[in-house]
């Protein structure tokens, strides 16, 4: 921070706490918390909080940080142990009430945004006692159970604002129905659904449409549509007339019509966007070259007794690419 006196500028050295409650105060952050949670309970919350965003510690080591910092005077008894957080945490866990408060009066001081963006995503647990957890599939091959549950993202200013807990393994449509529902409770009524290519299937799309949710969803290239719609349009896809500037990349798009076939009713269209980044595919080009004669030097210095060897060193060695590679026999 810089302060003037007496026309000279001197640089005071402001606490990373300071500057995390600062923005709390100005978002609204503290104020949401403390209505809806009690100023105390509030207070304790925020600042557990700051602390794992400043050493991205678990909870329980919130005590030390806490205590070389001046605190609140609400807060500056407050239990921070483990056993203390672990406490206030479990109480908040089981109160619907308080978060739902929460989440109202943060989502009103976030302005109550216009478009908002949902992610659903898993968290892995080593927990015994955590009752949300479910034994399902584990996106990071983890023998574990996890939490399941979607964020919900204001599209404008990329603050989260409510999150909602998921049962089941992998999300459907009908947790998208349910979090829709969810999130209207709060006034947020333009919802669209951002999803990735991990969630695509036409019976997806297909009841998202019948359900009449809004979303943008990507299509994986294995897709028989999305390489029929690749080969279509490869010549606008190369031309530089077809280039936008984004993010301060070139990229190139085409817009064409996707069909989903509709169990009960005569399929629906909706609108495909393909976009190509040309220094992206470049680059791949390159890499893939360099890649092919760095594994075609390494092998002309080995010697193979026969073609398993050979195999499994191009599986061992050329790693993702070794699907790109076969193994011949040419003079010995």
């Amino acid at each position: 921070r810089l302060a003037a006196e007496d026309d000279v500028s001197r640089v005071e050295e402001v606490g990373e706490a300071y500057v995390l409650g600062w923005l709390a105060q100005r978002a609204g952050l503290e104020s949401a918390l403390c209505t809806a949670l009690g100023p105390e309970e509030g207070l304790a919350v925020l600042w557990s909080a700051m602390h794992q965003v400043c050493t991205a510690e678990p909870q329980y080591l919130a005590d030390e940080w806490l205590a070389e910092r001046q605190l609140p005077a609400l807060v500056s008894q407050f239990d921070f142990s483990s056993a203390g957080l672990s406490g206030l945490s479990e109480a908040l866990g089981r109160s619907p009430s308080c978060r739902h408060r929460f989440f109202q009066n943060w989502i009103a001081a976030c302005g109550k945004p216009e478009a908002i963006i949902l992610d659903t995503t898993s968290l892995s647990t080593y927990s015994d006692n955590l009752e949300q957890a479910e034994w399902g599939h584990n996106r990071d091959g983890e023998n574990l159970p996890q939490v399941n549950f979607s964020l919900a993202i204001s599209a404008v200013s990329h603050l989260p604002q409510a999150y909602r807990v998921n049962f089941g393994s992998i999300p459907d449509v009908a947790t998208l129905q349910a979090t829709s529902e969810f999130l209207r409770e709060y006034g947020l009524e333009r919802i669209t659904y951002s999803a990735d290519k991990g969630f695509w299937s036409n019976a997806n799309a297909a009841a998202m449409i019948r359900a009449r949710l809004q979303f943008v969803m990507g299509v994986p290239l294995v897709a028989t549509q999305a390489k029929a719609l690749v080969n279509k349009h490869r010549r606008q896809l190369d031309a530089p007339k077809r280039s936008l500037l984004y993010g301060g990349h070139v990229v190139r798009h085409a817009w064409d019509q996707l069909k989903i076939t509709m169990a009960d009713q005569p399929a629906a269209t909706v609108k495909a966007i393909l976009f190509l980044e040309p220094e992206r595919v470049a680059n791949l080009t390159a890499d893939f070259e360099r890649r092919t004669l760095e594994l075609e030097h390494q092998a002309a210095l080995v010697h193979f007794p026969g073609p398993a060897e050979a195999k499994a060193w191009v599986q061992e060695n050329a790693k993702a690419l070794a699907k790109y590679f076969a193994v011949s026999a040419a003079g010995g």
